[in-house]
């Protein structure tokens, strides 16, 4: 999937799940979520991220594959383990909800890698075949015309009306606490 694709369909859900997140967690949430969205690409160097973390990115490239390592279940339990461990050092809810945004937009693009015909070894290192969450004939081709056509479009409808209610929520909730 495209860059923007990942980025839409992560904020979209992202969107929908932040009417549990506290306000003043709110903001860390939306931008680790938006760095999840992205961040399994970094072994990518012509990725988004990859252009953007390019030394990083070169680094990654001459150990892991791309797809490997970076979009499996194994590393969405290292995130979480690392959250674990910064939340329990730290004690601030504010870490938890960072931990979270991370992971879920980790996993988000990682569902999305599976819509496509390449498909993702999610169970990697454990079984290396590529797993699709979607029939051959209905697979995404990366770049095509449904993904830019179809697919980019709906998100960003979908994605704009959530936000639009997810601040008519906030800032009513911010109304009723402030009477």
């Amino acid at each position: 999937m495209l860059a923007k694709t990942h980025i839409m369909s992560t904020m979209l859900t992202g969107g929908i799940v932040s009417f549990a997140v506290p306000t003043e967690s709110l903001n860390y949430f939306l931008a680790v979520l938006f760095i999840g969205s992205i961040f399994p690409d970094i072994d990518e160097n012509g990725s988004y991220i990859g252009r953007r973390m390019i030394f990083v990115s070169l680094v990654l490239s001459l150990f892991i594959k791309h797809r490997g390592i970076t979009h499996t279940i194994l590393i969405l339990l290292v995130y979480a383990l690392i959250g674990i461990a910064l939340h329990a050092h730290y004690m601030y809810g504010w870490i938890s909800w960072t931990t979270a945004g991370f992971i879920l937009g980790n996993a988000i693009h990682i569902i999305g890698d599976m819509m496509t015909r390449s498909g993702v070894a999610i169970l990697y290192p454990f079984y290396t075949g590529s797993l699709h969450l979607m029939p051959r004939p209905l697979r995404l081709r990366t770049g095509r015309i449904i993904e830019k056509a179809i697919v980019l479009p709906l998100f960003s409808l979908l994605m704009g009306l959530t936000y639009y209610y997810l601040l008519l929520e906030k800032s009513q909730g911010l109304l009723h606490q402030a009477n």
